[in-house]
């Protein structure tokens, strides 16, 4: 069977937690759509970078399908034969069809009055799964601490928890938890976490944002939460199967860095990197995978970038940026090679 998968925002991201998860490779991408052929279903559930998932159909199989007797459809991508033919079927069996233009959002697709088709060159798919906006928000707004300037979105905890492979009973470590956003979302696929912060406050607000999430969710998997700074961190950690975290990223800054300014935040936060990789050297076994992000500071003429370091294999890099943000970041997908 063929599926057309929508990918989100960072696109090079989505197909590669789409490779990563369900350990496909797409026949052809055009813009934001990917086609994938497998003979098991994908979930839209699993994923955190795809926004709807299509089923690849013939042209004659739209005749069969029961549609409602008053509708509106959107077509996403080019098919000229396809437009002309949906508006002489709707037209023939006196259905009221409302063509709407404009690429629809998860919510107008999760009315039940709504339809997509999408075409990629001479393919042509019906939307089945959407991503369901609500759900997230539920889990974002409602937990009891939500620290928006410190916190990864919800969306991306579920990639990068993706990315590290870890798999349900085993441990994931994230050792600037914060509020616990990225342990929360690794809890819900029954990996167990750790979760470290050097602040009280975070470790605090991780501790409300578990235990809620137990609370509403039926999750099997256990956490643990320890104040401490990356120096002691093996002191309280002697080993976990994966790693994902955001990092502390520097001091704030107001405006475009020159270059003594990164040059500066870069000489503070290297040690503070270097000596993580050295500790998570210490707690993990061969070929577990280490998914960090780190910063990189533009000036008007160069790029500085924080990198790791240590016996560390990088599997993948890819940059995580929004145009109007000042600090920009990179995603790391390390491997580690071997014990020291």
């Amino acid at each position: 069977m063929k599926y057309i998968l929508v990918l989100g925002r960072d696109q090079e991201l989505s197909l590669y937690e789409i490779e990563q998860t369900l350990n496909l490779k797409p026949l052809k991408v055009k813009h934001n759509l990917a086609l994938y052929e497998t003979e098991t279903k994908p979930n839209i559930e699993v994923l955190g970078g795809t926004t709807r998932i299509a089923e690849v159909i013939k042209m004659e199989d739209i005749e069969n399908i029961d549609f409602q007797q008053k509708l509106k459809y959107h077509i996403t991508g080019d098919n000229e034969d396809l437009t002309a033919f949906l508006k002489s079927f709707f037209k023939k069996n006196r259905i009221k069809a409302q063509y709407k233009k404009d690429e629809p959002t998860p919510t107008q697709l999760l009315q039940k009055d709504r339809i997509e088709f999408i075409a990629l060159n001479n393919l042509i798919a019906i939307t089945s799964q959407v991503y369901n906006p609500k759900q997230v928000k539920f889990r974002d707004i409602n937990r009891p601490e939500v620290d928006f300037v410190k916190a990864t979105s919800i969306r991306m905890a579920k990639i990068l928890v993706n990315l590290s492979k870890a798999k349900p009973n085993q441990i994931l470590l994230d050792p600037f938890c914060g509020s616990g956003t990225i342990l929360q979302e690794a809890m819900l696929k029954n990996i167990n976490v750790i979760g470290t912060d050097i602040e009280k406050k975070s470790i605090e607000q991780s501790q409300k944002n578990l235990e809620w999430l137990k609370k509403n969710y039926p999750i099997n998997a256990e956490y643990s939460l320890i104040q401490t700074n990356i120096k002691t961190l093996t002191k309280h950690i002697k080993k976990a199967d994966a790693v994902v975290t955001e990092p502390y990223m520097g001091e704030f800054l107001k405006r475009k860095p020159d270059q003594t300014t990164a040059l500066n935040q870069l000489a503070k936060l290297n040690p503070l990197y270097e000596d993580l990789f050295i500790k998570l050297s210490k707690i993990l076994r061969p070929s577990s995978r280490v998914v960090i992000m780190l910063p990189v500071f533009k000036t008007k003429n160069s790029v500085y970038e924080a990198k790791p370091s240590g016996k560390f294999k990088i599997l993948k890099k890819m940059p995580y940026n929004y145009a109007h943000n000042i600090l920009q970041r990179n995603i790391y997908v390390l491997e580690y090679t071997s014990k020291s």
